[in-house]
């Protein structure tokens, strides 16, 4: 396969902050970079598999960010602090500005980077996005929770077995009532960038009139929903995705589709 794949250090205010990095083994100049955030206390191996495939046509980057995966961190961060560290880590790469993708609560975080740094996204995918305000509260989010778990791959439920154990129970349970209190809804209207949505067709989660509603709040979006896709578009319908993405990072500007 004509696939570099390596480890992604980049220096940030929160310490050192671990990922990966996929290339073509002949990568041709003036393409776009994909940068790929995990979902809630997971980490890059969450979003690996899409990584690869993207890696054989673009440089795909994805961080583990602080306090999850291998990128220790004390502290216990908010969406918006999590976003501040994740622009950070952009910015060291040295190749914005980038084609951002975030998964489930990734997409929370990658609003907050597009938000605070506009200058480092040329544009912006939501993958699955979280929170639906029609289930923000614990029993509405767990019982959701419950029925996405009977489509997760054997493969998906390793990954997220890892990363709550890493992670650790005090920092799991903080990070989701932090993204559960978040209002996304609230700070979409503000992101000028080029967007897409992206939706799975059997997502528990993310309900089609969510999807809906965060497309029409952006200012230049398109949804696009994956026929029987699950929520953990990024790991477990990653041909699919990567599709998606790769002809979006590729396209210069679109506008709303009416």
């Amino acid at each position: 396969m004509p696939l570099l794949e390596r480890p992604e250090t980049h220096p940030t205010s929160a310490g050192r902050v671990r990922g990966r990095r996929w290339e073509p083994r002949t990568a041709k100049p003036g393409e776009p970079t994909v940068v790929l955030l995990h979902g809630l206390n997971l980490s890059s191996d969450a979003v690996a598999p899409t990584g690869r495939l993207l890696g054989v046509h673009l440089v795909t980057l994805a961080p583990d960010l602080p306090g999850f995966g291998r990128s220790r961190h004390d502290e216990i961060l908010t969406i918006p602090e999590l976003g501040t560290h994740a622009a950070e880590w952009i910015e060291a790469t040295g190749r914005a500005p980038v084609c951002l993708a975030g998964t489930s609560a990734g997409a929370q975080v990658a609003i907050e980077v597009a938000l605070q740094r506009p200058d480092l996204v040329a544009r912006l995918a939501l993958v699955s996005p979280t929170v639906d305000p029609a289930a923000r509260s614990v029993p509405r989010q767990l019982a959701r929770w419950a029925r996405e778990a009977r489509l997760q791959s054997p493969g998906l439920r390793r990954v997220i077995r890892t990363g709550f154990r890493r992670a650790g129970l005090r920092r799991d349970l903080r990070t989701f009532l932090y993204a559960l209190a978040d209002r996304p809804e609230e700070k979409l209207p503000h992101l000028a960038v080029p967007a897409l949505v992206v939706q799975g067709e059997l997502d528990p989660i993310i309900s089609p009139a969510w999807a809906e509603q965060v497309t029409a709040l952006l200012p230049d979006a398109r949804l696009e929903q994956v026929p029987e896709g699950p929520h953990a578009l990024d790991h477990d319908a990653p041909g699919a995705l990567s599709e998606l993405l790769l002809a979006f990072a590729r396209t210069s500007s679109h506008q709303r589709e009416e």
